[in-house]
């Protein structure tokens, strides 16, 4: 009985020598991803979760503006949890449903805001939306476009992602892909955004 259950966990052994070998033969036949497609795959990596972000952005010839946003997740519609943003513009503060169909919260007033709107809430600091452009980006581009810069003496890559506002362009940290800065460039309107994480904050 012992001999027939060695001879099984033999086999079974061997079997699975087999099937890693025949999964690695086949991982090595697998094309290596683009760079681009892996910049981008690690800056939505680094905004999953509860990013909270601070901005400084400025959006055509309106005064520079102070934001703050941390991704939460409220009760809309049939009562299910979805996620939401809390978002703090020079101190006024509003709630902002992210998932779709993108619906802004105001008190028990929802409606849903344009395109701007959301490239808004971009330069704003909103690490969901976000990654929501930039996984647009990787589903509508088979190889995303990786540029090179330098933001305050720092190493950067740029991810540009194109919307219905304009040219948005993500500068991202060369080592940990943590954005820095994004602009908008459109036919009707600029915006540039600096980002960083609040006090306390890694």
């Amino acid at each position: 009985m012992r001999r027939g259950i060695a001879a099984a966990l033999t086999a079974c052994g061997v079997a699975g020598c087999g099937g890693a070998a025949a999964w690695a033969l086949q991982a090595a036949a697998l094309p290596r991803p683009a760079s681009g497609s892996v910049v981008a795959a690690r800056a939505m990596s680094w905004l999953a979760g509860d990013r909270a972000l601070e901005s400084t952005f400025v959006i055509g010839t309106e005064r520079p503006v102070r934001s703050r946003c941390v991704p939460t997740r409220l009760p809309v519609g049939d009562g299910r949890p979805e996620p939401a943003v809390l978002l703090e513009v020079d101190g006024r503060r509003r709630v902002v449903a992210v998932g779709p169909p993108y619906l802004t919260i105001r008190g028990t007033r929802a409606e849903k805001p344009h395109g701007l709107e959301r490239v808004r809430l971009a330069l704003a600091g909103c690490a969901p939306v976000l990654q929501s452009l930039i996984g647009s980006l990787v589903g509508l581009q088979t190889t995303p476009t990786v540029g090179r810069a330098r933001v305050d003496g720092r190493a950067a890559q740029t991810l540009r992602i194109w919307t219905k506002a304009g040219r948005l362009t993500v500068y991202v940290d060369e080592q940990s892909k943590r954005p820095l800065t994004v602009t908008l460039a459109g036919p009707r309107v600029v915006g540039r955004a600096r980002l960083r994480l609040p006090r306390g904050r890694g």
